[in-house]
């Protein structure tokens, strides 16, 4: 079976602050239709002040609800494409690559203190509350490293408001479990179409 050609081309350069703009539009359209999120929050070199200019991608670190790490990935990655799509983006701008099980919060690595900064300045985009829990459990590592940054990762995610999830069926998870949700019919879904038009996933595909 060949596989979707999913990261074809060359991706386009963003000034920063433009890609954290629509790093967060993307995160925010993607919570709505994916209830087995626990955190989303937008990472890495996104979130750093000192790293301004172009950036070619935006990073995200996940946490799914208990024994659901493969729905939410799968989920964040199909309303991922969802979103390049709509917007004329390349899907490979959005990067769901560090996924944690809410069960399993000791597999977050705060080992190096450039871990515990990145950790500490995550955006938070939705799940503030679990965001917070996190903070308060790993307070030791946190607070000794960098307090300044810990307090101040407190009081962001204290002043979050949680992102309004869609109705249940509205929400659109990802094209191998329509039996549980239903497209959503409001921004020109196809119901008999798996992907996106144009990026089929080729012959022979089941």
């Amino acid at each position: 079976m060949r596989q979707p050609d999913a990261f074809s081309g060359e991706p386009d350069m963003h000034h920063r602050s433009e890609l954290l703009a629509i790093a967060r539009e993307c995160g925010e359209y993607v919570a709505r239709r994916n209830p087995y999120l626990r955190i989303l929050a937008v990472s890495g070199s996104l979130t750093r002040d000192e790293h301004e200019g172009t950036h070619t991608d935006a990073d995200y670190f996940v946490v799914s609800r208990k024994g659901r790490v493969w729905e939410a990935f799968f989920g964040c990655v199909w309303n991922g494409w969802r979103f390049a799509s709509r917007r004329g983006l390349a899907r490979q701008l959005f990067c769901f690559n560090y996924v944690v099980d809410e069960g399993h919060p000791e597999e977050i690595d705060l080992s190096r203190a450039e871990y515990v900064r990145e950790f500490l300045r995550l955006v938070v985009l939705t799940g503030h509350d679990a965001y917070l829990e996190l903070l308060d459990r790993f307070r030791p590592r946190l607070e000794s490293c960098e307090p300044d940054l810990y307090r101040q990762a407190v009081e962001r995610a204290s002043a979050l408001e949680a992102i309004p999830s869609l109705p249940p069926g509205d929400r659109v998870l990802s094209p191998w479990n329509q039996d549980e949700a239903s497209i959503h019919r409001g921004e020109g879904d196809q119901l008999d179409s798996p992907l996106p038009p144009g990026e089929g996933w080729g012959e022979g595909a089941g």
